[in-house]
Protein backbone atom coordinates (compact mmCIF):
# COMPACT_ATOMS: atom_id res chain seq x y z
CA UNK A 1 0.00 0.00 0.00
CA UNK A 2 1.57 3.27 -1.11
CA UNK A 3 0.81 6.18 1.22
CA UNK A 4 1.99 8.57 -1.48
CA UNK A 5 -0.64 7.45 -4.00
CA UNK A 6 -3.33 9.74 -2.51
CA UNK A 7 -6.10 7.14 -2.51
CA UNK A 8 -9.71 8.24 -2.74
CA UNK A 9 -10.47 7.52 0.93
CA UNK A 10 -7.31 8.12 2.96
CA UNK A 11 -7.13 8.01 6.75
CA UNK A 12 -3.55 7.91 8.02
CA UNK A 13 -2.83 6.55 11.51
CA UNK A 14 0.55 6.83 13.21
CA UNK A 15 1.58 3.74 15.16
CA UNK A 16 3.53 5.70 17.78
CA UNK A 17 0.32 7.42 18.90
CA UNK A 18 -1.37 4.13 19.77
CA UNK A 19 -1.36 2.40 23.15
CA UNK A 20 -1.17 -1.33 23.91
CA UNK A 21 -4.94 -1.29 24.44
CA UNK A 22 -7.64 -0.56 21.89
CA UNK A 23 -7.98 3.01 20.69
CA UNK A 24 -11.27 3.61 18.90
CA UNK A 25 -11.70 5.80 15.82
CA UNK A 26 -14.77 6.66 13.75
CA UNK A 27 -14.40 7.60 10.09
CA UNK A 28 -16.99 9.05 7.72
CA UNK A 29 -16.37 9.12 3.98
CA UNK A 30 -17.13 12.55 2.56
CA UNK A 31 -19.31 13.03 -0.59
CA UNK A 32 -16.36 13.89 -2.85
CA UNK A 33 -14.47 10.81 -1.59
CA UNK A 34 -17.52 8.62 -2.21
CA UNK A 35 -17.79 9.89 -5.78
CA UNK A 36 -14.13 9.07 -6.43
CA UNK A 37 -14.51 5.61 -4.91
CA UNK A 38 -17.62 4.99 -7.03
CA UNK A 39 -15.63 5.86 -10.15
CA UNK A 40 -12.76 3.64 -9.05
CA UNK A 41 -15.03 0.61 -8.52
CA UNK A 42 -17.37 1.32 -11.48
CA UNK A 43 -20.38 1.91 -9.24
CA UNK A 44 -23.38 4.12 -9.93
CA UNK A 45 -22.86 5.68 -6.53
CA UNK A 46 -22.04 5.27 -2.85
CA UNK A 47 -24.66 6.79 -0.59
CA UNK A 48 -22.81 6.18 2.66
CA UNK A 49 -19.52 4.79 3.89
CA UNK A 50 -18.64 4.93 7.56
CA UNK A 51 -16.38 2.85 9.75
CA UNK A 52 -15.48 2.14 13.35
CA UNK A 53 -11.87 1.16 13.95
CA UNK A 54 -10.14 -0.30 17.00
CA UNK A 55 -6.34 -0.21 16.87
CA UNK A 56 -3.65 -1.17 19.36
CA UNK A 57 0.05 -1.87 19.46
CA UNK A 58 1.10 -5.41 20.27
CA UNK A 59 2.95 -5.38 23.60
CA UNK A 60 6.66 -5.95 23.17
CA UNK A 61 6.58 -5.75 19.38
CA UNK A 62 6.46 -2.91 16.83
CA UNK A 63 3.23 -4.29 15.40
CA UNK A 64 -0.27 -2.83 15.24
CA UNK A 65 -3.44 -4.90 15.20
CA UNK A 66 -6.59 -3.30 13.82
CA UNK A 67 -10.21 -4.41 13.90
CA UNK A 68 -12.71 -2.70 11.58
CA UNK A 69 -16.45 -2.62 11.07
CA UNK A 70 -17.65 -0.61 8.09
CA UNK A 71 -21.08 -0.02 6.57
CA UNK A 72 -21.64 1.15 2.99
CA UNK A 73 -24.73 1.80 0.87
CA UNK A 74 -23.77 1.23 -2.75
CA UNK A 75 -25.62 1.46 -6.06
CA UNK A 76 -24.63 -0.97 -8.81
CA UNK A 77 -25.96 -1.73 -12.30
CA UNK A 78 -28.06 -4.87 -12.77
CA UNK A 79 -26.22 -7.26 -15.09
CA UNK A 80 -29.51 -8.11 -16.82
CA UNK A 81 -31.46 -4.85 -17.13
CA UNK A 82 -28.78 -2.24 -16.25
CA UNK A 83 -31.25 -0.81 -13.72
CA UNK A 84 -29.84 0.49 -10.42
CA UNK A 85 -29.47 -2.12 -7.66
CA UNK A 86 -29.09 -0.84 -4.11
CA UNK A 87 -26.99 -2.93 -1.73
CA UNK A 88 -25.89 -2.50 1.88
CA UNK A 89 -22.48 -3.84 2.83
CA UNK A 90 -21.82 -4.46 6.53
CA UNK A 91 -18.43 -6.08 7.06
CA UNK A 92 -15.93 -6.85 9.82
CA UNK A 93 -12.28 -7.56 9.20
CA UNK A 94 -8.95 -7.56 11.01
CA UNK A 95 -5.59 -6.48 9.72
CA UNK A 96 -2.07 -6.47 11.16
CA UNK A 97 0.50 -3.81 10.32
CA UNK A 98 4.18 -4.59 10.60
CA UNK A 99 7.19 -2.27 10.18
CA UNK A 100 9.31 -2.17 7.07
CA UNK A 101 11.77 -5.07 6.82
CA UNK A 102 14.82 -2.83 7.00
CA UNK A 103 13.98 -1.36 10.42
CA UNK A 104 16.74 -2.35 12.84
CA UNK A 105 16.09 -3.95 16.17
CA UNK A 106 12.86 -5.73 15.21
CA UNK A 107 12.64 -9.01 17.06
CA UNK A 108 11.20 -12.10 15.43
CA UNK A 109 7.48 -12.52 16.00
CA UNK A 110 5.64 -15.78 15.37
CA UNK A 111 2.03 -15.51 14.15
CA UNK A 112 -0.68 -18.12 14.40
CA UNK A 113 -1.44 -19.44 10.86
CA UNK A 114 -5.01 -20.20 11.93
CA UNK A 115 -5.78 -16.52 12.37
CA UNK A 116 -7.90 -15.01 9.60
CA UNK A 117 -6.41 -11.51 9.64
CA UNK A 118 -3.79 -10.48 7.11
CA UNK A 119 -0.70 -8.29 7.17
CA UNK A 120 0.32 -5.02 5.56
CA UNK A 121 3.54 -3.08 5.86
CA UNK A 122 3.70 0.32 7.52
CA UNK A 123 5.53 3.18 5.84
CA UNK A 124 7.47 5.55 8.08
CA UNK A 125 5.58 4.23 11.08
CA UNK A 126 2.16 5.00 9.57
CA UNK A 127 -0.63 3.09 7.83
CA UNK A 128 -3.65 4.11 5.77
CA UNK A 129 -6.69 2.40 7.25
CA UNK A 130 -8.98 4.28 4.85
CA UNK A 131 -7.40 2.57 1.85
CA UNK A 132 -7.66 -0.80 3.62
CA UNK A 133 -11.40 -0.20 4.09
CA UNK A 134 -11.79 0.79 0.43
CA UNK A 135 -10.03 -2.38 -0.71
CA UNK A 136 -12.21 -4.52 1.55
CA UNK A 137 -15.32 -2.80 0.20
CA UNK A 138 -14.28 -3.75 -3.33
CA UNK A 139 -13.90 -7.40 -2.27
CA UNK A 140 -17.35 -7.34 -0.66
CA UNK A 141 -19.23 -6.15 -3.75
CA UNK A 142 -21.46 -8.50 -5.72
CA UNK A 143 -19.73 -9.34 -9.01
CA UNK A 144 -23.10 -9.95 -10.70
CA UNK A 145 -25.70 -7.66 -9.10
CA UNK A 146 -29.21 -8.49 -10.25
CA UNK A 147 -32.47 -6.63 -9.80
CA UNK A 148 -35.10 -8.77 -8.00
CA UNK A 149 -37.01 -10.77 -10.59
CA UNK A 150 -34.58 -10.05 -13.43
CA UNK A 151 -33.65 -13.17 -15.36
CA UNK A 152 -31.53 -13.83 -18.41
CA UNK A 153 -33.64 -14.74 -21.48
CA UNK A 154 -33.04 -18.31 -22.63
CA UNK A 155 -34.05 -19.28 -26.17
CA UNK A 156 -35.78 -22.64 -26.29
CA UNK A 157 -35.05 -25.26 -28.95
CA UNK A 158 -37.48 -27.52 -30.77
CA UNK A 159 -38.20 -30.98 -29.44
CA UNK A 160 -35.98 -32.46 -32.16
CA UNK A 161 -33.08 -30.33 -30.99
CA UNK A 162 -33.29 -27.86 -33.86
CA UNK A 163 -33.21 -24.10 -33.62
CA UNK A 164 -36.46 -22.14 -33.26
CA UNK A 165 -37.92 -20.77 -36.48
CA UNK A 166 -37.21 -17.15 -35.56
CA UNK A 167 -33.54 -17.86 -34.84
CA UNK A 168 -31.33 -15.97 -37.34
CA UNK A 169 -29.13 -19.05 -37.75
CA UNK A 170 -32.03 -21.25 -38.81
CA UNK A 171 -31.42 -20.22 -42.45
CA UNK A 172 -28.14 -22.12 -42.31
CA UNK A 173 -29.99 -25.38 -41.81
CA UNK A 174 -29.10 -28.31 -39.62
CA UNK A 175 -26.39 -29.86 -41.81
CA UNK A 176 -28.67 -32.46 -43.39
CA UNK A 177 -28.89 -33.24 -47.12
CA UNK A 178 -32.19 -31.39 -47.53
CA UNK A 179 -30.66 -28.15 -46.33
CA UNK A 180 -27.95 -28.19 -49.03
CA UNK A 181 -28.20 -26.56 -52.41
CA UNK A 182 -30.12 -28.64 -55.03
CA UNK A 183 -28.01 -30.91 -57.20
CA UNK A 184 -25.11 -31.12 -54.75
CA UNK A 185 -24.31 -34.20 -52.68
CA UNK A 186 -22.16 -34.47 -49.59
CA UNK A 187 -18.54 -34.67 -50.63
CA UNK A 188 -19.34 -33.98 -54.31
CA UNK A 189 -17.02 -31.63 -56.11
CA UNK A 190 -17.80 -29.51 -59.13
CA UNK A 191 -16.23 -30.75 -62.39
CA UNK A 192 -16.06 -28.96 -65.70
CA UNK A 193 -18.34 -30.32 -68.40
CA UNK A 194 -16.55 -32.64 -70.85
CA UNK A 195 -16.15 -31.34 -74.35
Amino acid sequence: MNLESSPEFSRIVRADRLADRDTEFSFLCEPAERRRLADRFSLLGIGRLEARVWARRVAGAPIVRVRVNFVADVLQSCVVTLDPVATRVDEWFEIRYTPEADIEGVREVVFDPEEDDFSETMRDGSFDIGEAIAERLALSLDDYPRKPGAEFAIHATHADGGLPADNPFSVLGDGSEKSRAPGRRRGASARPASR
